[in-house]
């Protein structure tokens, strides 16, 4: 069969942009919304009052709250995973530890400049709202995923500290230690589960040092957590993979 060779892509037609652009500003005025009263004020007629608009032409998009929730759902973890991408593939890419880093620091960020976004997704549950998993846990678990593929480089790269490793075995809780080798399994990260231990120490005790700074928690303690923050980052580093490179080394 003969071809050009030549891609032909057609524009969307002014209907689909117009579809798309509203869809946009529901999306914010849902956050502002959101960041105003929290996810468990949330609804469709608030939207609609705030864009002037009557709450039946939002049922074009969303048959409701819950579905306009699942959407910022699925937003909010796709956006903070594409931040941390971004961050390691930017990274020095023959230091895995720079890496993990940078993009340990990146979901930081991000969840600072994103509060309302990072409480919906990691805050209180919804009263009354079930996230549907289908459309969910993938991107509600592609950060972990992200950095564990990095936590497994380290370890294919013999990083990970033996003395580390057995003291971590040593303190593992038998129940405890038969979910994380379940996750492995599930999930198919290529650890041994003291390892695993170790990167989810790490992922934790990270995550939950950004709630705290997200929430104002830390700030009666540390009116700028940044210091501490990093320095617990690099304490879970250097325990998981071994101190920073000096450069030129």
């Amino acid at each position: 069969m003969f071809t050009t060779g030549v891609v032909t892509t057609e524009k969307p037609t002014l209907r689909a942009r117009r579809r798309e652009q509203m869809l946009i500003d529901i999306r914010a005025a849902a956050r502002r919304q959101l960041l105003a009263e929290g996810a468990a004020a949330l609804s469709l007629r608030a939207v609609a009052r705030d864009l002037g608009i009557a709450v039946s032409a939002l049922y074009r998009y969303f048959d409701g709250r819950d579905a306009l929730l699942t959407d910022l759902i699925v937003a909010a973890f796709t956006a903070h995973a594409e931040a941390v991408e971004a961050a390691t593939a930017t990274a020095d890419g023959d230091d895995v530890r720079a890496v993990l880093r940078a993009g340990f620091l990146a979901y930081r960020d991000w969840g600072l400049a994103h509060p309302a976004d990072f409480a919906l997704v990691y805050g209180a549950p919804v009263p009354g709202y079930r996230a549907p998993a289908a459309r969910t846990t993938q991107p509600g678990t592609r950060i972990t995923d992200h950095l564990t593929e990095l936590a497994v480089q380290a370890w294919e790269q013999g990083l990970f500290d033996e003395a580390t490793l057995r003291n971590r075995a040593a303190r593992l809780n038998p129940d405890t230690e038969r979910e994380l080798a379940r996750l492995c399994r599930e999930r198919g990260y290529r650890l041994p589960v003291p390892a695993f231990a170790l990167a989810y120490d790490c992922f934790v005790a990270v995550h939950g040092a950004v709630a705290m700074e997200v929430f104002d928690q830390l700030r009666p303690v540390l009116p700028d957590a940044a210091p501490y923050v990093t320095d617990l980052l690099d304490t879970h580093l250097d325990a998981m993979v071994g101190p920073a490179r000096e450069r030129g080394a």
